[in-house]
């Protein structure tokens, strides 16, 4: 079976009492890697041949769609296989946030992180794949996501004390091993977005990060730090008299490079130490 690296987030449920304590279904140079149990316990076992079934039936599923037989008689790539990931059991219990969010996330894990920490949704319709070109439509979403995250500030500034704003598109290139076009997608989402919030922002605090590595060697998510910048216009007294400091110089970069430097801090400690800290 050759294996073909596709994205498709969708959620699998199966009702029942099965063990989350399995491994995932991976692919490892262009093999099939199945899902094992990670205990003695029956009932891992169990759930681990249920996901290893269902993965088996959606190759067969998928090899007989007659979308993909179009694509396979055009030279095209096909989508073959579904693998399942990260199973868990029972919903996760996470901490509410601080004060009123409102958050963009349109992929359903951020859409569900968003529900699980109390934030609301701005929700917008993203544009459909029409034709064979999925970087035109990927390039299509980001546009109109960052068009739709300017105006959820616009719209919402004065109703809501913090924004969560998380933009995916410039994933896929790192799973396609296309550097150049992650590159394009980063560089239209610092002139269209962060140019704007430059302007944007008067008293409030922003955060830039990402929510993880992902390889164009490996073409593949890995383990590894990520930049994070903090960005704050401070007012300070002098003699009297408020004055605004910009934090960063005009016309300073912050690169790849830049992003090694400075201190190291856990995932989990960024916003209790970063956002909500008296001395930011």
């Amino acid at each position: 079976m050759k294996m073909l690296n596709c994205l498709l987030s969708l959620n699998l449920i199966i009702r029942g009492r099965f063990s989350d304590n399995i491994s995932d279904v991976e692919e490892k140079g262009g093999k099939l890697i199945f899902s094992k149990p990670l205990d003695e316990h029956e009932n891992s076992g169990l759930s681990a041949n249920l996901i290893n079934q269902f993965v088996r039936r959606s190759f067969e599923v998928l090899d007989k769609y007659p979308l993909n037989i179009a694509r396979a008689k055009k030279g095209l790539f096909s989508a073959n296989v579904l693998l399942c990931r990260g199973a868990g059991s029972g919903k996760v219990k996470l901490k509410k946030l601080r004060g009123k969010w409102m958050g963009l996330g349109y992929m359903p894990l951020e859409i569900g992180i968003e529900r699980a920490v109390g934030m609301e949704a701005y929700k917008f319709r993203y544009p459909k794949l029409k034709g064979i070109d999925v970087y035109a439509n990927l390039y299509s979403g980001l546009k109109k996501a960052i068009r739709n995250a300017i105006k959820m500030l616009k719209r919402n500034r004065k109703k809501y004390d913090y924004f969560y704003i998380h933009f995916k598109e410039c994933d896929i290139p790192g799973h396609d091993n296309k550097p150049l076009e992650k590159v394009k997608m980063i560089e239209l989402m610092d002139k269209r977005f962060f140019g704007y919030l430059r302007r944007f922002i008067k008293d409030e605090k922003l955060i830039v990060t990402a929510d993880h590595v992902t390889s164009c060697r490996k073409k593949a998510h890995t383990a590894g730090i990520v930049p994070v910048l903090f960005y704050q216009i401070k007012e300070l007294p002098t003699y009297g008299i408020k004055i605004r400091r910009i934090e960063i110089i005009e016309g300073q970069r912050f690169t790849e490079s830049d992003g090694m430097k400075g201190e190291m801090i856990l995932g989990r400690k960024l916003l209790e130490e970063k956002m909500f800290s008296k001395k930011l």
